[in-house]
């Protein structure tokens, strides 16, 4: 029974972590200013679980929001006659 506690502690440990330095290496398109990344940072860190489940979730849903408008403004390019190799 503690070899499962010491391992649910680890995984946890390691999902915290990893998440504290995606907070910090996550570029502008995501978190759109400073005072956003370090609010993140604070959930993250302050709540260790909790606030790393909820940035993966929030990130997942603003990731695909970001790609959708991204292919969004892809396409009105194209429609427009632009093209990417051109330039």
């Amino acid at each position: 029974m503690d070899m499962v506690k010491l391992v649910l502690a680890g995984m946890g440990l390691i999902l915290w972590l990893s998440q504290l330095i995606n907070v910090a290496f996550t570029d502008g398109r995501i978190l759109r200013s400073p005072k956003h990344k370090l609010m993140w940072f604070a959930i993250v860190l302050f709540f260790p679980v909790i606030g790393a489940l909820f940035f993966i979730f929030w990130k997942r849903q603003v990731v695909t929001e970001v790609e959708a408008a991204t292919r969004k403004n892809e396409s009105t390019l194209l429609a427009k006659g632009y093209d990417k190799q051109r330039t």
